[in-house]
């Protein structure tokens, strides 16, 4: 397989996304592997871009990646919050009865060695999710890295239409 890469439509990594509410649009899922000091995480992420920005900050067409460690604490949860929105429901146990009803029986494997997502996963693609994003100081130990650098903030997740 070749492609053509083209440094001018290339950002250093993702920009971040300051304090407000943005709108974005979901690609496909995939899963992923990593091997951190010998610790095995494995997870699911999408690509996000930004469709609209309603806080002046020139964000639409920027992209966000939505990566959830499914191995980790607490990353179940998050995906599901993300998901839940996706797909329209409202982060209340009516909402996510409301999904369990919907999707609950759909194939939520994945195979870290493809990359590839059950059927579950794919119910957000093309779909847009609302987030709350916000910028923190990057620490290291509890210590500021570097004076004024700045890391995102883990999003709140809403659904598009609310």
């Amino acid at each position: 397989m070749s492609f053509d890469f083209n440094p001018n439509n290339v950002d250093l990594g993702f920009p971040l996304f300051e304090k407000g509410d943005y709108i974005f649009k979901i690609s496909a899922p995939k899963s992923w592997k990593r091997v951190q000091d010998e610790v095995i995480k494995e997870g699911v992420s999408y690509m996000l871009v930004c469709v609209r920005d309603d806080t002046g900050n020139n964000m639409v067409g920027k992209k966000y990646n939505a990566s959830f460690e499914l191995t980790a604490d607490y990353g179940e949860q998050n995906a599901m919050k993300f998901l839940v929105a996706a797909t329209g429901f409202k982060s209340t146990d009516e909402g996510v009865k409301a999904f369990r009803e919907k999707f609950g029986s759909l194939s939520w494997r994945c195979n870290v060695d493809d990359n590839s997502c059950g059927e579950g996963w794919h119910i957000a693609k093309e779909l847009e999710v609302g987030l709350s994003m916000n910028t923190d100081i990057a620490k290291k130990d509890g210590k500021s890295v570097k004076q004024g650098d700045k890391i995102q903030s883990f999003p709140v997740y809403f659904p598009a239409n609310s």
